[in-house]
């Protein structure tokens, strides 16, 4: 048996799909949408969330379900959260230093 949190793959698909959302609408708080910002803003938003642990696949198949409406939003509003969080922070560490949307 294995034992997984079905938060880890949820909040990694959304959060991916909110970047690629922000960064097709330039969204001005996205500076940046490389995947080492966006494996930062999973681990700031699966650190604020409770995990979900499950041990089947039919576990895996009735949390998923259980997520309403409200949790959903819930949790979109930490990604983004997460997003401005991340993207704000000036990191020496980080491969670059310019914007991802530049004019040239």
């Amino acid at each position: 048996m294995k034992v997984q949190n079905i938060m880890v793959s949820y909040v990694t698909r959304r959060t991916n799909t909110l970047y690629d959302e922000f960064s097709a609408a330039r969204k001005s708080f996205v500076t940046c949408s490389c995947e080492n910002c966006r494996l930062e803003t999973i681990c700031y938003v699966l650190n604020r969330l409770p995990p979900k642990y499950v041990v089947s696949g039919r576990g895996v198949t009735h949390t998923s379900l259980s997520l309403n409406g409200q949790a959903k939003a819930d949790i979109d509003s930490t990604i983004i959260a997460g997003m401005r969080a991340i993207n704000v922070a000036k990191r020496p560490y980080h491969w670059s230093s310019t914007k991802f949307f530049s004019t040239t």
